[in-house]
């Protein structure tokens, strides 16, 4: 496990980000970027946050790539709101779908098949085969909805029972594993599995992670390696240091843009600070 995650978890959440910057509104933006770019998207960060602050499209840049950034926004906005909902913290099959059906309400299409057709943007469980990125298949499709009710009753459990942040993270992190791994949608599962892990950090109130784009090799890796050694613990570690790298990058942010203010007394709240 990675020494510095707790102590820098805690060191982040006694810091004063909220008071110098709108952290939510920009961590929104950073999150789409890196989440959507890992699937395909082109657009930048820099794109990405122009983009979601002004609704306005980058030239040259595929509206697929935009409407990607702006249901994974949406969704994302969807959950923040939701996580103060007085039943946010009883998790649903039927809300887990809800989430991948605002992920894919732009970019979902009707999938043929052999026994018949998928609408990919309506949130629909797959009732066809998936054959993984690295080879081989994810569970067939029969194991799908067992699988999903054991999924949804153990997380409910854990979320019930969680008391220090790490525990409350590594249910965080768990849960991202196991839904992209039973994979139960005909697309955005990665995208689906990242937004719930926020949002069970949204309820327990602890800071956001995000997978790196630049990661992705790794990421990948990582999935592949818990799977075959059947070791959570593989994942848990690849996640604690993602969420340690981008706690220690905007503390940094945070400091330097503090020292800034203090020089020229500019007090500058711009975006760039924490790009």
């Amino acid at each position: 496990m990675n020494s510095q995650f707790e102590e820098i978890n805690e060191t982040f959440k006694k810091s004063a980000i909220q008071d110098v910057f709108d952290f939510e509104r920009v961590f929104s933006y950073i999150s789409a970027f890196h989440s959507t770019a890992i699937e395909g998207s082109t657009l930048t960060q820099t794109d990405t946050a122009i983009f979601l602050e002004n609704q306005i499209p980058i030239k040259g840049k595929p509206m697929l790539h935009h409407d990607m950034v702006r249901d994974y926004h949406n969704a994302y906005l969807f959950l923040k709101n939701y996580s103060q909902n007085q039943n946010a913290k009883i998790l649903t099959i039927d809300f887990i779908q809800e989430i991948n059906k605002k992920v894919m309400k732009n970019t979902g299409s009707i999938i043929n098949y052999i026994l018949g057709t998928i609408d990919t943007g309506n949130g629909e469980i797959r009732n066809f085969a998936v054959r993984a990125a690295s080879g081989g298949y994810y569970m067939t499709h029969d194991k799908v909805p067992d699988a999903m009710a054991k999924f949804i009753l153990t997380l409910n459990l854990a979320i019930g029972n969680a008391k220090t942040s790490i525990e409350k993270h590594h249910i965080a992190f768990e849960a991202h594993y196991n839904l992209v791994t039973i994979h139960p949608f005909g697309d955005g599962n990665g995208r689906t599995s990242r937004l719930l892990m926020n949002y069970i950090q949204m309820l327990f109130k602890e800071p956001l992670s995000i997978v790196y784009a630049e990661d992705k090799e790794e990421y990948i890796k990582a999935l592949i390696e818990t799977r075959e050694k059947k070791d959570i613990k593989v994942f848990k570690t690849f996640m604690e240091n993602q969420h340690t790298k981008l706690l220690i990058k905007e503390l940094e942010l945070l400091k330097s843009n503090q020292t800034k203010s203090k020089i020229d007394n500019s007090n500058n709240k711009g975006m760039a600070f924490f790009f």
